[in-house]
Order: C-alpha cells, then sequence, then structure tokens
C-alpha cells in the first residue's frame, strides 16, 4: 500500500534529524487507500508506549495526499535478523527471539488496552503482525510498526466481517472462517512469529494461498521441537498455546503471552536480554 523512506528534516540553524517518511504507493490512490492512511495516523496519535514507533506528523502533499512521519529506528526488522543468522547456517539464540517478541508483545498490549479521552476502553487490534513489522534497534529494544490495517472499535468506517487484512501467512484460523477479529487473532500471528524465529525459517510457505489457508485451518504447524530441541519446555508451551485453533485456548492476553516470556528469561538468567539484540543487529550488519 505504501513505501517506508529513509528522509532528513532540516530547520533553523542547521538543525537537522533523520525520520521515516510513509507515503502512498499509488500515484492515482482510490478513496479506500487514502482512508486507511487516514485512519493509521488517527489510530497511532493515541497510542504513546516505548515499543510502539511514534508517529510524529501527518500531512497532505501538494498533490492532496497524505503522508506520515515517525521516528526512524535505527537497526533491522526481526525478519532481516533472522535471515542473516540462516545465511550463516545458524538460528537466532532463543534468548534474543524470546526478547524481540515480549517487546513486540508490550507495545501489542497498549494497542490492545487503550483508552479514550473518556475513559472508555477503545481496543485496537493490530491485524498485520509479521517480523516484517517488529524493528530492532541498534540499541536492544524492539518496536511494533505499521498500523495500517488496524482495527479500532472507535474507527468510523470498518472493514466488513469476512474481509482479510494482513498477511494470509500469519493470519489467524478465525479470520480465514470469516470471523471477527479479536485480540487474540493478533496473539496467534504473534505465535507465528515466535515460531519463525526460533526455527530460523517462514511456517507458512505454500505460493498458493487456499492450500496456505487450509494448513491454517487445520494446524498443520511442525512441532518446534523438531526444528529446535534446545529450548526451555515453557517456550514450547507458549508457542504451542498462542497457536490455537480456538481463540479460547490462547494466552488471556498480549500482555499476560509477554509477560510468560520474560519469565523464562529471567528464569534462566537473563537479566539484560537487550544486550543480546545488540548483538544480533551488529553481527546482521557485519
Amino acid at each position: 500500500m505504501a513505501t517506508v523512506y529513509r528522509a532528513r528534516r532540516e530547520g533553523a540553524d542547521g538543525f537537522s534529524c533523520i525520520l521515516a517518511l510513509k507515503r502512498l504507493r499509488l500515484a492515482d490512490p482510490t478513496e479506500d487507500t487514502i482512508l486507511m492512511l487516514v485512519e493509521e495516523a488517527r489510530v497511532m496519535s493515541s497510542l504513546n508506549h516505548p515499543n510502539v514507533v511514534s508517529l510524529l506528523d501527518y500531512g497532505r502533499d501538494d498533490m492532496g495526499r497524505p503522508y506520515l512521519v515517525f521516528e526512524w529506528i535505527d537497526g533491522m526488522d526481526l525478519r532481516g535478523l533472522v535471515a542473516a543468522r540462516a545465511r550463516r547456517g545458524e538460528q537466532m539464540p532463543w534468548s534474543a527471539a524470546a526478547w524481540a517478541v515480549a517487546l513486540a508483545l508490550r507495545g501489542l498490549s497498549a494497542a490492545h488496552e487503550r483508552v479514550d479521552d473518556q475513559g472508555i476502553r477503545r481496543p485496537i487490534v493490530h491485524r498485520d503482525i509479521s517480523p516484517g513489522n517488529i524493528l530492532v534497534s541498534v540499541h536492544g529494544t524492539a518496536l511494533l510498526a505499521d498500523f495500517g490495517f488496524a482495527r479500532s472499535s472507535d474507527r468510523s468506517t470498518l472493514t466488513p466481517t469476512g474481509q482479510l487484512k494482513g498477511k494470509v501467512a500469519y493470519a489467524a484460523p478465525e479470520l480465514i472462517h470469516g470471523a471477527r477479529v479479536t485480540e487474540r487473532s493478533d496473539l496467534y500471528a504473534a505465535g507465528v512469529v515466535l515460531w519463525e524465529a526460533l526455527a530460523g525459517e517462514a511456517l507458512f510457505r505454500d505460493g498458493d494461498e487456499f492450500k496456505l489457508m487450509a494448513r491454517i485451518l487445520d494446524g498443520d504447524v511442525p512441532p518446534l521441537e523438531t526444528r529446535r530441541p534446545d529450548l526451555p519446555q515453557a517456550i514450547y508451551d507458549i508457542v504451542r498455546s498462542a497457536m490455537s485453533l480456538d481463540p479460547a485456548r490462547r494466552p488471556a492476553s498480549a500482555r499476560a503471552m509477554g509477560e510468560s516470556l520474560e519469565g523464562v528469561l529471567l528464569e534462566h538468567g537473563f537479566v539484560r536480554p537487550e544486550r543480546i539484540l545488540e548483538d544480533e543487529v551488529r553481527k546482521a550488519r557485519g
């Protein structure tokens, strides 16, 4: 839908800073496409969390097309980190993968637990949780990005039930069935992301979307133990729970899932896991 550019903003007295500029790809965007970017601006303006990429500005260019300005995260996305390890014939340390996803879940919990100015709960469902939307900085933190497909309970125009948004490979089974999206749909996607980060490979790789959907509906998921036999049992349990076909069997919330991952890290002595992520970015960059 859009392209993100690395941009420089210049100001008075030689001031300048690096930002991320998001613009629509289409030369002649449709009204629906424009509304999606406008909605992303509205949603992200209400989120202020250290594990969510900050929206700094919104505007329209000379042709009336909207654009968004975000903080620039110096680092790589989680997909790039996993791919860098795979090129070396390696897998990410489980602590690094677990910490990156745990931090993204902190950001996701802020979206799911959002309240409006009147104190009324107005959850935002991301709908596009994927390794490419988890950014890992050179400082060892991870942030959730790209709320372009997000669905907020207080938005004026909702995507009709039965219309699938986001990447099919991370879509929860109930969404393929056409059911209403919920916070636990995001947790399924987070489970897929964690499986892939730990296994070092894509889970659902079939190029045929209908076959891919069938695999998801059947729960056709290779046990993580067959790809990564060196993990704590609790990690296998968290992944299996998040990817349950029945939403009710998934973790109670993004906060609960993240706290479970952080608990496993603490139990195994990882008090400062951000140092591990710093090292992953450094190695990936060569």
